[in-house]
């Protein structure tokens, strides 16, 4: 759960391993921006709070509204059929109604955008902040169910954008679709979110396992 403490003693008994494994475990976390290693402390679980969301999101805008113009840029035949298949599987993680699977379905769309961009220092810039914007994402679908069905709108008006090669409209409809979500989370991620994590304090840190390449 958000702001919790990580005990290594808990940790290894857990996940019967021993302490080094949990200690690199921990680090890695750490660099991910999801753990908080303090001094004599110890570790606890980061804190979903505005001030990351802001700085989380302020990247993604940039970051991604780029990837999505350079894939406009690229994307021959073989990546259109690529993005077409990645649109069916989300509109049919849609139709199952469940915020876990539309999640995966919508990962899956940004994934592809990225390789798609074949700029590898821009995939690798997002993959070291896709952890931490995984959480505001989760927290998002499972919070607010509508942002499904508007997220199935702007991924199929995204996808067209970026088949046709019309890099600037590619570039301007994914800043849309960050912002809207942007403005979303601000607005939940307050007693109506901390009560969210409450009753589901493993929901959000099982999306971690999730891949961004």
């Amino acid at each position: 759960m958000s702001g919790s403490r990580l005990f290594e003693e808990e940790l290894v008994e857990q996940f019967n391993i021993s302490r080094s494994p949990i200690r690199e475990a921990l680090k890695i976390l750490e660099h991910d921006g999801l753990v908080l290693i303090e001094p004599r402390r110890g570790a606890r679980v980061a804190q979903l709070s505005i001030t990351d969301l802001n700085e989380v999101y302020a990247t993604r805008v940039a970051l991604e509204s780029l990837a999505a113009a350079q894939a406009a840029e690229h994307c021959g035949e073989d990546e259109k059929e690529r993005l077409y298949e990645d649109l069916r599987g989300l509109e049919n993680a849609f139709a199952t109604e469940l915020p876990k699977e539309f999640f995966k379905a919508n990962v899956a769309i940004t994934n592809t955008i990225h390789e798609i961009s074949r700029n590898k220092t821009l995939a690798r810039l997002l993959r070291s902040i896709a952890k931490q914007s995984f959480r505001y994402r989760y927290l998002a679908y499972s919070m607010e169910p509508d942002l499904m069905k508007i997220s199935v709108g702007s991924n199929n008006t995204l996808v067209e954008a970026i088949v046709a090669n019309d890099s600037w409209l590619a570039r301007s409809v994914m800043e849309s679709i960050l912002r809207q979500s942007w403005r979303r989370v601000v607005r939940i991620l307050g007693s109506e979110g901390r009560e969210f994590l409450k009753r589901n304090p493993n929901g959000v840190r099982r999306q971690m396992d999730l891949k961004c390449y």
